[in-house]
């Protein structure tokens, strides 16, 4: 299994048989059962081949250790975005829940770039990786998700000692690029009816909104009947030669989600499609999910021969919904106001780690690991963008 992975399905059958004397082991045998229940609840079947799951769902071992825990031990070897190792990085996590009365560890990486840790976990493990010069990046490995059957030996979780190597994105040319607020909304256009998004101005065109330029066009339909509603999405960029987009997946563990830059040479698809259907059979769709991105072209410019002069170039982060009761929905829109630039480093990336995309890290929502000779990077960072603001030449 990789680092940051969610937890795939399991399930229970177990008989248990207690008296008065074993009630407290047997009610947090009961306890890791429903953990376990609750991850099968969540997550797909289609996610485990049937076969390991019948394995996986008669091993005791992992219930055992759930309630009393079980011996972990890891091996994190750091390199940048190039290949080269990374020496003396910082190294911040710990194993369990950041509500779960777990033990911090915190160290650097050696010569080798190489950071070894063991302690005792019920169910994960959590990790930050830092350096000066370097966006960080996170994950948690779930030793209650593992696969490998049976999950712990001789007390310890399966791999013991498992390998991870871990990528440090280089912070190359941090720019200020125009970005709208996480999870944005904005109000539907009529149905059918083709309208212009600014994704400079983050706003529809006149006179839905205040935008004055099309970048891209949206047109919502929708059908309904007494027992099923569907809408479309279409996206076009037709109304400008060369403009387009390609779709992308997020980096799920480093601090810099995309890409440094976008790619000239990349194949600019013109239009998009998307679609949502509730019927009695349940709901369907096809959107721009969470952990995934469009690199856009607009505004582009042509020579009397019909080539490419110049462009502008942003992000359009999934979740992309559009079937909220609050509008069309957004997780964030990225936009570099420089023509012909297509360095999509946003400084605010940096300077304000926003992590809204990690969705299964708790980082943010503890305070059991921070040094206390060291301030909150949001804070601190927070200021330094303020400072880099105002630095801007107009």
């Amino acid at each position: 299994m990789r680092l940051g992975e969610g937890p795939k399905e399991f399930k229970s059958n177990a008989t248990m048989h207690f008296s008065n004397a074993n009630m407290s082991a047997v009610l947090q045998c009961l306890i890791a059962i429903l953990v376990l229940a609750g991850f099968a609840t969540r997550c797909g079947a289609e996610e485990m081949p049937e076969e390991v799951f019948r394995k996986v769902s008669k091993d005791k071992t992992r219930w055992v250790a759930n309630a009393k825990g079980a011996k972990a031990k890891e091996c994190f070897l750091v390199f940048d975005d190039e290949g080269a190792v990374v020496t003396n990085a910082t190294v911040l996590g710990a194993f369990g829940r950041y509500n779960d009365g777990e033990k911090c560890f915190r160290g650097t990486t050696d010569t080798n770039g190489c950071y070894s840790i063991a302690g005792v976990s019920r169910d994960r493990m959590w990790y930050r990786i830092s350096k000066e010069g370097y966006y960080s990046s996170s994950g948690v490995k779930s030793y209650i998700d593992t696969e490998e059957v049976p999950a712990v030996r001789n007390g310890c979780w399966q791999p013991y000692g498992e390998r991870h190597s871990v990528v440090l994105k280089k912070i190359r040319n941090p720019t200020a690029l125009i970005r709208s607020p996480a999870q944005k909304y904005f109000s539907y256009p009529p149905s059918g009816s083709w309208v212009g998004f600014d994704l400079e101005v983050l706003d529809w065109v006149s006179p839905m909104g205040k935008g004055t330029h099309s970048d891209v066009l949206i047109r919502f339909t929708d059908e309904k009947s007494s027992s099923a509603f569907a809408r479309t999405m279409e996206v076009s960029f037709t109304n400008n030669l060369y403009a387009g987009a390609y779709e992308m997946k997020c980096d799920s563990h480093s601090e810099l989600k995309t890409i440094y830059s976008a790619s000239p040479d990349e194949k600019y698809l013109e239009s998009f499609t998307y679609r949502y259907k509730r019927d009695s059979t349940g709901y369907h769709g096809e959107e721009l999910d969470d952990g995934k991105y469009l690199v856009v072209r607009t505004r582009t410019k042509i020579d009397d021969k019909g080539n490419l002069l110049s462009a502008h170039y942003g992000i359009i982060f999934g979740n992309w919904r559009f079937v909220e009761k609050g509008g069309m929905f957004v997780e964030r829109l990225i936009f570099n106001p420089q023509p012909n630039d297509t360095n999509l480093e946003d400084a605010g990336t940096y300077y304000l780690n926003p992590c809204n995309l990690d969705r299964n890290l708790e980082w943010n929502n503890q305070n059991l690991c921070e040094d206390p000779l060291y301030p909150r990077p949001e804070k601190r960072r927070r200021m330094e963008y303020e400072s880099f603001n105002r630095n801007q030449k107009p």
